[in-house]
């Protein structure tokens, strides 16, 4: 068996991240390792084309409703695997951010959800599993 000591999943709150964190779970459990729960916020950018830009308020709204999520799943883990569980909220673009993150820990394994997008909306909105497969330090775990 894997001699594992962090598991790092990575959450959107969508139903395939839950899916996501279930097998992050279930791997905890039997590794008896340690497990990270990640969400990424990537604040909305400001370009020449936007008319309308956001207050601060509904950005600090956005990350206390995240952060009231996060709990939420760290303490159903904690339960779950009565094993350690971190959660953190990190900022910046999910792939890059959650490979960087996985980079500067001690991290043996990401799992990530896929939201099956195919064709166009792939091409152009890009896969946040598909790259962090591609630039992962560790193993990763893409969950459908």
């Amino acid at each position: 068996m894997t001699d594992w000591e962090m598991i790092l999943c990575g959450v959107d709150f969508s139903p395939a991240s839950q899916h996501a964190l279930e097998l992050a779970m279930d791997l905890t459990r039997r590794h008896r390792c340690q497990l990270t729960i990640a969400h990424v916020y990537e604040p909305p950018t400001a370009s020449a084309t936007d008319v309308l830009v956001a207050p601060p308020e509904l950005f600090d709204q956005a990350v206390r409703e995240a952060e009231r999520e996060l709990e939420r799943l760290r303490a159903q883990a904690a339960a779950a695997t009565d094993r350690p569980v971190r959660s953190e909220i990190l900022m910046g673009r999910p792939a890059e951010t959650l490979v960087q993150w996985a980079r500067e820990h001690p991290c043996d394994l990401i799992v990530v959800a896929t939201h099956g997008r195919s064709g166009l909306k792939r091409l152009v909105l890009g896969s946040v599993a598909e790259k962090v497969v591609r630039a992962a330090p560790c193993s990763v775990l893409v969950a459908r």
